[in-house]
């Protein structure tokens, strides 16, 4: 079976997967948060929304649609170890399974078309209590309390690109869509009468959006890129689930997604080394679902050396790069707001040709701070994606194969 054949199906099996990635935080709101960079990018301090400089497939830019001049499929999935931490040096630890993003684009000349899958905010979280108990009528009971967060907000965008002299253009048509789902339960020992009391709170999103970008290379030494999303209002709706099975309608409370500005840049010192740097401005004030929200901002850089591909060793012809970028979030714990650093590390293994690589990353981040937020996030994330795959490349011949006869030299002497 080809190696792609093997990588599609690898990538099916792992959507069939429960996906999350979890955060003590997750109670507050959303901490988790993807900007649309792929696993190449994740390695270099989650940077390239500038690098024109490679197959990019980071489409929070959707003019670098433009960077691919063949059919191609990429897609990737992060595997992570979270631990949580309090201010009394309680710890707890807990595995994840992210998928970061898909997504397939074709080239029509000077114009690319594309779709785009991927999450942008996230937040899950178990908890587990035990050995609780309460005084009722000279009597004690114990009970177990379990609560439940599960929560994510995807978006699907159409692409297109042009690719022209003055300066490469793209446009996203992007639709959310999204859900918040809280659960609690109590759980007694024993019943003597008791009912065990469980309520499930399910919320879910839906809106349309847009996102604009724009690219330019000047002389092949450094290239600019910058992108815009509008302000997307996320219509809310929201059911509740009782112990008895009842289900009430309530008041959904919409979720806005800010209005985002992302500028970047990549500079080529030469064809080996190359150096990105991005930063993100989102408007978060203007979002209601928040208590006392504030705008945010990220910055990220990177760096990267591609080997040339001539290499006869194919352990040289192995590109490695590192980053590290800080984030501030929109919302608050114990009253303080929360922000979010991370140092990343990527390799890539080329197969058959410098357009087809397997994409690796590491990610440590820390998020929150013990001394003022009560808790802290810390983890590691394993990246690895998938890039390259022309379906159209190895098409069908249309010539049979026959035999080529034989010179019959007699007829010369």
């Amino acid at each position: 079976m080809k190696i792609k054949n093997v990588l599609i199906l690898t990538c099916m099996i792992l959507l069939s997967v429960s996906l999350y990635s979890n955060s003590a935080f997750s109670g507050q709101g959303f901490p988790t948060q993807d900007y649309n960079i792929d696993v190449y990018g994740m390695g270099m301090g989650e940077t390239g929304l500038a690098d024109v400089y490679r197959k990019n497939t980071s489409f929070i830019n959707p003019s670098l649609t433009s960077t691919l001049n063949q059919v191609y499929f990429s897609t990737g999935v992060a595997l992570g170890r979270f631990n949580y931490q309090t201010k009394s040096n309680q710890s707890f630890s807990s595995e994840g399974l992210h998928f970061p993003y898909f997504n397939i684009t074709v080239p029509i000349k000077d114009n690319y078309l594309g779709f785009s899958y991927a999450p942008l905010l996230s937040a899950n979280l178990d908890s587990y209590s035990s050995n609780n108990s309460f005084d009722l009528e000279g009597s004690t009971y114990n009970y177990d309390e379990i609560s439940k967060i599960s929560s994510y907000i995807y978006k699907g965008s159409f692409l297109f690109a042009n690719k022209n002299r003055v300066v490469n253009v793209g446009l996203s048509l992007n639709y959310y869509l999204g859900q918040r789902t809280s659960y609690w339960q109590q759980k007694f020992d024993t019943k003597d009468g008791l009912v065990d009391n469980k309520y499930e709170k399910h919320e879910s999103f839906k809106a349309p959006g847009i996102t604009v970008g724009i690219n330019k290379n000047i002389l092949n030494i450094v290239a600019l890129g910058a992108s815009y999303s509008t302000q997307t209002k996320l219509n809310g709706m929201a059911e509740l689930t009782s112990t008895a099975g009842a289900v009430d309608e309530l008041s959904g409370k919409d979720f806005t997604i800010p209005q985002q500005l992302g500028v970047g840049s990549s500079l080529r010192f030469s064809h080996q080394f190359r150096v990105n740097v991005d930063g993100y401005y989102e408007w978060w004030e203007e979002n209601q679902y928040y208590s006392d929200p504030r705008n945010t901002y990220k910055l990220a850089l990177g760096i990267t050396y591609e080997p040339s591909w001539n290499h006869d060793s194919w352990l040289k012809k192995i590109p490695y790069r590192a980053g590290a970028y800080f984030r501030t979030l929109p919302f608050k714990e114990n009253n303080a707001y929360l922000d979010e650093t991370a140092i990343t590390l990527g390799w890539s293994l080329p197969l058959d040709n410098p357009s087809a690589h397997l994409d690796f990353a590491i990610k440590y981040f820390q998020r929150g701070n013990t001394d003022v937020n009560t808790f802290q996030d810390r983890g590691i994330m394993f990246g690895i994606g998938f890039t390259g795959f022309d379906f159209f490349k190895n098409r069908p011949k249309k010539i049979w194969e026959r035999e080529i006869p034989e010179a019959e030299y007699e007829s010369f002497r």
